[in-house]
C-alpha cells in the first residue's frame, strides 16, 4: 500500500511538470499501473464478485469469485495478459463439482474493472469468446478497486 501511494504522489509530481496543455497529461488507466497486488469487489442487487490479482509486467494471476444471488458459487484462479487498458484471461474454477475454463476479459478505467460479456463456445476444452471485437462492457459487472488485506 505504501508502495502504490509512493507510485501515485510521483506520478501527480510528474504530472504537474508534464508536458501538454496547462501541464496535464492524460489519466492512466488501472491496467496500465505498475507491478503490484490489486483488489476489486462488485456488490449489487445480493451479487458479490471479488478480483484479486498480482501484476508482474504484462502478466497477471490471481482469484476470482463469483457469489450471485440464486445461483451456484464459484471461486477459482485467474491468469492472463494486461494490453493497454484490457485484461484477457482464462478463469479456471469448480462449480457444482466441475473443474471448467473460461475465458473473462475487463475494461480498466480509474479505479473500476468491467467484465465484457458476449458469445462464447467451447474450444479444446474451455469457453472462450466467439469473437473478441464483439465483447460488450456497457452492461457489464462493474469493480471496484478496494484495498487488498
Amino acid at each position: 500500500m505504501k508502495q502504490a501511494l509512493v507510485y501515485l504522489c510521483s506520478g501527480l509530481l510528474l504530472g504537474a511538470c508534464g508536458k501538454g496543455p496547462a501541464g496535464k497529461t492524460p489519466e492512466t488507466p488501472a491496467a496500465e499501473n505498475r507491478d503490484g497486488m490489486y483488489c476489486y469487489r462488485s456488490t449489487a442487487n445480493k451479487d458479490t464478485v471479488v478480483l484479486s490479482f498480482e501484476r508482474k509486467k504484462d502478466r497477471i494471476s490471481g482469484q476470482l469469485s463469483y457469489h450471485l444471488f440464486e445461483k451456484d458459487a464459484n471461486t477459482g484462479t485467474i491468469t492472463g495478459t494486461v494490453s493497454g487498458d484490457t485484461i484477457f484471461a482464462d478463469y479456471r474454477y469448480l462449480s457444482e463439482g466441475v473443474n471448467s475454463i473460461r475465458e473473462v476479459i475487463f475494461l480498466a478505467s480509474e479505479n473500476t474493472l468491467t467484465e465484457g460479456y458476449g458469445e462464447m463456445e467451447e474450444r479444446e476444452m474451455k469457453f472462450v469468446f466467439s469473437d473478441r471485437r464483439n465483447v460488450l462492457f456497457k452492461e457489464g459487472i462493474q469493480l471496484s478497486k478496494e484495498p487488498c488485506h
